[in-house]
């Protein structure tokens, strides 16, 4: 008997100092510009580059250089169409709206107005493909429909984003 109980106080000791003295993690501060990736997954820093590429990219268009005064436009809510349904398409819509805001081209508009020139539909969709060795490719793609106030379609223009995962 008490060979068992000099057996397990060993395994329970030897357990124990495998846990602790260890090097301890450190964090550090990165930039938050910085675009990395540990996955095949949208970061914030992803949602700010899509957002000002496709806001720039809309902006761009004749219809806004030949406007004579800023069109008012309502950012209509922006729909995940992704294989991912904890992205924060929260961030995604502010970032959106931010970029337009700050372009000083168009006035944005609440989504309760009911005065205004232009509606923007916006849609995040993804596409994503296996490898044989754990190999990832996520495509996606955002874009957005612009609307007159009677329906018509004035615009569409998109923005792709690959990422890439290699194998372990």
């Amino acid at each position: 008997m008490k060979i068992y109980q000099f057996i397990f106080m060993s395994v329970f000791v030897l357990g124990l100092s495998a846990c602790g003295g260890g090097e301890t993690p450190h964090v550090t501060i990165g930039d938050a510009t910085e675009r990395r990736h540990f996955s095949a997954n949208l970061t914030v820093q992803d949602f700010r580059s899509l957002a000002d590429t496709l806001t720039n990219k809309m902006l761009e268009d004749d219809l806004f250089a030949e406007a004579t005064k800023k069109p008012r436009i309502v950012v209509g809510s922006v729909r995940n169409f992704t294989d991912d349904e904890n992205l924060r398409i929260d961030d995604l819509y502010d970032h959106t709206e931010e970029a337009l805001v700050h372009s000083k081209m168009v006035r944005v508009m609440s989504r309760g107005s009911t005065d205004f020139d232009l509606v923007g539909k916006f849609e995040l969709s993804s596409s994503r493909q296996y490898g044989d060795k754990d190999e990832q490719e996520v495509t996606y793609m955002y874009k957005v429909k612009l609307y007159d106030i009677k329906g018509e379609v004035l615009g569409h223009w998109s923005k792709d984003l690959m990422l890439i995962k290699a194998k372990k």
